[in-house]
């Protein structure tokens, strides 16, 4: 984070969101041998880590960071004590900031991250301009009621379809080079960018099949595999027609 910069008031804007939805105050606690349970309190203390680096070299302060990082993936969350997250600020300049944000992966998924982040920058601008800040709280409950709801039956019968004679896995017929000499392979980067108008037509694409580009990507990957396999014992259907048509040729190109 570049600029002037309250830290105060960031880390008021994360206190703000984690009273504002039950995710980040919710917890998972056996109810038996085979079931957890999210139990959802009312008050957390947000693991907050503060340090000022200024008085480090750049080449310094990123060795900090690194070793301060390493020993953040390794530190396990406990399922039992909310919140499943934690947040470390850096300063590293006057007007320089690094962020790490860290939580427990059952919390979020990608469609939420950005929301996440989007959430704490709008909060952090009504506090910094002086404003009150008054959005009604989603309800998680409502969510995990919907989804109750939802016939689990109809979707295994769906993916069963969709994978009728699938028994083993696709194979790739290109994963080595002639004569077994497999040197450079996997070490070369193509970088590339795709156009405006193909950028604008996944996005459309995406809105359409109610996903987000990144699926739409992986799902191109994923036929581009197929293609390379020579299995065809699983057929794509109507999708891919759209989807190659801009992801795959892209992708190919």
């Amino acid at each position: 984070m570049r600029g002037h910069v309250d830290i105060d008031l960031i880390k008021q804007a994360w206190l703000s969101i984690v009273a504002r939805h039950d995710v980040f105050r919710t917890a998972f606690v056996a109810w038996d041998s085979e079931q957890l349970l999210q139990l959802v309190v009312a008050e957390v203390e947000l693991p907050w880590y503060q340090v000022d680096w200024r008085q480090l070299s750049a080449e310094q302060q990123m060795q900090e960071f690194e070793r301060y990082r390493r020993q953040d993936i390794i530190t396990e969350f406990v399922l039992e004590q909310a919140p499943l997250m934690r947040c470390a600020v850096f300063q590293e300049a006057d007007n320089c900031y690094r962020f790490l944000w860290s939580h427990y992966h059952c919390l979020l998924d990608g469609w939420s991250v950005p929301l996440v982040l989007q959430e704490l920058f709008d909060q952090y601008q009504c506090y910094n301009n002086g404003e009150t800040v008054n959005q009604p709280a989603p309800r998680y409950r409502d969510y995990v009621a919907w989804l109750l709801r939802q016939d689990s039956l109809s979707a295994m019968d769906f993916w069963r379809q969709q994978l009728l004679g699938v028994t083993e896995p696709s194979l790739l017929t290109v994963d080595e080079l002639p004569g077994g000499n497999d040197a450079g392979i996997g070490r070369k980067t193509y970088p590339f960018s795709i156009s405006q108008l193909h950028t604008e037509q996944l996005q459309q694409l995406a809105r359409t099949w109610h996903v987000t580009v990144n699926t739409l990507i992986q799902a191109s990957w994923a036929y581009l595999l197929y293609c390379y396999s020579g299995n065809n014992k699983f057929h794509f259907y109507r999708w891919h027609q759209e989807v190659c048509g801009i992801s795959l040729a892209w992708i190919l190109y």
